[in-house]
């Protein structure tokens, strides 16, 4: 389910509320890299349309404009996950796969 930035943020402020730990995994085909590992939320802003978000020792900083925002929770018993997709700016004909995503699961 797409979700707005405030929800986001709402969502960014409970894991780090509640100390959860999660699954963080950033794609970048591009380049070929692949990050895996799991952390905490230690925080999460956005000022002036540019989201920071700590987590673990990892500094993430974008632009909102640049990212879209899905969420995913199928049913109570599995994995919840918040999803942020990067795209070009420039639109292209056909829209291609995500320039990079990172997705962020709550463990159990």
């Amino acid at each position: 389910m797409p979700l707005t930035e405030d929800n986001v943020i709402r969502q960014f402020s409970k894991w780090t509320q509640d100390k959860c730990q999660l699954r963080l995994s950033l794609s970048i085909p591009a380049v070929s890299l692949s990050l895996l590992g799991t952390s905490e939320v230690v925080s999460a802003s956005l000022e002036n349309g540019r989201f920071e978000l700590g987590v673990g020792e990892f500094e993430f900083s974008f632009l909102s404009a640049d990212a879209s925002f899905e969420y995913t929770n199928p049913s109570a018993r599995a994995e919840r996950c918040l999803t942020v997709s990067f795209r070009d700016p420039l639109p292209r004909k056909p829209a291609g796969p995500p320039d990079a995503t990172l997705m962020l699961c709550e463990l159990p």
